[in-house]
C-alpha cells in the first residue's frame, strides 16, 4: 500500500524545503573541515554514518547539521557522480 504524504507536510515542504542532513569532517593532521559528500534523507541516515566514520583514521567526525531545500535529493545510494 502507498503511503501518502498529509496536506499540510506538503504545504510545509513546498514553503521551506524538504530537511535534510550532512554531516562535517574534519581531515586528520589539519585544521580544514568539510561537508561529506552525501546527503542524508533521514537522522538515522546520518547517525548510521558518523558511526560508519567513527573508525577511520583519515578523518574525524565533529558534527551533524540538517537544513533545508526545496530541491529533492535522492536518499542515501552513496554514488559518486559527483566525482
Amino acid at each position: 500500500m502507498k503511503q501518502t504524504t498529509p496536506l499540510y507536510q506538503k504545504i510545509v515542504d513546498w514553503l521551506f524545503g524538504h530537511r535534510y542532513h550532512a554531516v562535517i569532517l574534519n581531515a586528520a593532521g589539519t585544521d580544514r573541515c568539510e561537508l561529506s559528500s552525501f546527503i542524508f534523507r533521514t537522522r538515522k541516515e546520518a547517525l548510521e554514518y558518523m558511526r560508519e566514520m567513527q573508525g577511520n583514521r583519515s578523518y574525524t567526525v565533529m558534527q551533524r547539521i540538517s537544513f533545508r531545500s526545496r530541491r529533492k535529493y535522492k536518499s542515501s545510494e552513496r554514488d559518486y557522480r559527483f566525482q
